[in-house]
């Protein structure tokens, strides 16, 4: 049986060992996210406390299964069932349903703030409970299934982090380095505003795309409308790109060209940009580089029909990925395209209350590269973002190569911006690898914890976590690294 939406209201409420905290439209179950046991009821869902423990917006304490009752997205109350005679005497101390509900229907501030404040020496014990591998990492053709994208992180991540830290909801969540936006999703799932940043423009259009809201209808008519014209444009100009000829063949040279030049036509941002990155996730499969993770060329038989082929499928996934998503998109997402290193204090409206990002390793993956191809095609310029990307190989293998010195440097500058923008007591959580330069291995876990502490930050614990050998980068040095770490500072 697939459930209908879980929505809770801002406030959350403890009944005898279960507990439930406020997250806002996580599940759309009626959609099929998510399919389980139980039974769905008028103004009621079925949840067998084994799977809501496995809900990663659901922090539930409690041997027993429960009703949660809901009105119009609005939770009004839960109760425990299925109790064994022995446990009668603690159902007989449970609120009454009308207690509950008061509870629920309190301000949101007011009802969650003892639950939420929690202590340092609590929070920690916490972070060191969870198991950060995340070996079973939710998978198949969610939002961030839209486009590849190299060394992302896993959602299950920054999602522990926002639930556990519990940031003060006045601030937003800041990724410096937001990549794909993993954590900006999080953010919004949790019911914060967030706030991006990220020096390559392919990021930051993945980004935006995953944290808008998209009318699918409109979305499909226009991508039937992009591909119709596309085929019988005339005439077109194949774009000046180096080595075109040795990377695409004449088939996907016209396709690439007809599709780009019809899309960025399009009057409205958001589907503009989302058919841009529908483009840009199949510019690779279209080309003649053997795969995403793999820099070496392969003749492909590619038709002009081929690039509208998998144009249209790509589309399609991202139309049913965000008609499973929308409803999570209420809160405000701002993605800033930017090397973080020059952002200045005044750009920010609000004080951050959490930072939980992955930067750039040194000397491992090739963000820049990974994505040349697909920013030359929609008409951006990689090799400036090859120019300023913090941890490029192009920096480390050159006269006056960079070291572990400059990352630290780096991440210094970075904790001096931060320093001015963070909320007191707030959190920053940095997931990092180690890099190997010249043979050396560098613990730049230990280098952002250096950085922290020389503007106003006190680092409070760091975590190991095994890192899946799945995740590649043109660099394979890297491969003989198979730890991240969890560096957790604090504001003062």
């Amino acid at each position: 049986m697939v459930f209908k939406t879980i929505a809770i209201d801002h406030s959350a409420i403890s009944l005898r060992g279960l507990m439930v905290q406020r997250y806002v439209d996580f599940y759309d179950l009626s959609r099929g996210d998510v399919e389980t046991e139980g039974r769905f009821e008028q103004k009621s869902v079925f949840l067998p406390c084994s799977y809501s423990l496995k809900c990663a917006n659901w922090f539930v304490i409690s041997e027993k299964s429960f009703v949660a009752h809901w009105a119009k997205n609005l939770l009004l109350f839960v109760e425990i069932i299925d109790q064994t005679p022995a446990d009668q005497a603690a159902v007989a101390s449970i609120p009454t349903v009308e207690t509950a509900r008061k509870l629920v229907l309190m301000s949101g501030e007011d009802a969650s703030h003892d639950i939420d404040k929690g202590n340092l020496e609590g929070k920690l014990k916490t972070l060191h409970q969870i198991n950060w591998d995340f070996n079973e990492s939710a998978k198949g053709k969610t939002i961030h299934s839209i486009h590849p994208y190299p060394a992302k992180f896993i959602p299950e991540i920054p999602l522990a982090v926002i639930e556990t830290l519990k940031p003060d909801r006045q601030g937003v969540i800041l990724d410096p380095f937001c990549g794909s936006g993993v954590s900006l999703v999080a953010a919004q799932q949790c019911g914060y505003d967030a706030i991006g940043i990220d020096l390559n423009p392919i990021a930051c259009l993945l980004s935006r795309v995953k944290t808008r809201s998209i009318d699918v209808f409109s979305l499909a008519t226009c991508a039937d409308e992009v591909i119709s014209r596309a085929k019988s444009l005339l005439p077109y100009c194949i774009p000046d790109i180096p080595n075109l000829n040795h990377w695409f063949n004449k088939n996907a040279q016209i396709g690439l060209t007809r599709l780009t030049t019809i899309i960025r036509a399009i009057e409205d941002e958001t589907l503009r940009e989302a058919l841009l990155i529908a483009c840009s996730s199949i510019i690779v499969k279209v080309s003649n580089q053997d795969s995403d993770t793999r820099y070496a060329a392969v003749a492909k038989a590619v038709e002009e029909q081929t690039v509208y082929d998998l144009f249209y499928k790509a589309v399609r996934q991202l139309i049913h990925a965000k008609s499973r998503q929308n409803y999570l998109t209420k809160n405000k997402v701002t993605v800033l395209n930017s090397n973080v290193l020059a952002v200045q204090p005044e750009t920010f409206e609000r004080r951050v209350g959490l930072v939980v990002t992955s930067p750039p390793y040194p000397n491992a993956y090739e963000y820049w590269l990974y994505h040349k191809y697909r920013m030359w095609w929609l008409g951006f310029d990689p090799l400036a973002v090859k120019e300023h990307e913090i941890g490029a190989r192009s920096h480390f293998f050159k006269k006056n190569h960079h070291t572990g010195d400059d990352f630290l440097h780096q991440m210094s500058q970075l904790f001096s911006l931060l320093d001015q923008v963070m909320l007191p007591d707030a959190f920053a959580v940095f997931v990092v690898g180690r890099s190997i330069i010249h043979g050396i291995e560098y613990a730049n876990e230990e280098l952002i914890a250096r950085a922290a502490t020389t503007h106003n930050f006190t680092h409070r614990t760091t975590i190991v976590r095994a890192m899946k050998s799945s995740r590649k980068s043109f660099n394979l040095a890297h491969a003989r690294i198979k730890s991240e770490y969890i560096v957790v500072v604090q504001h003062h």
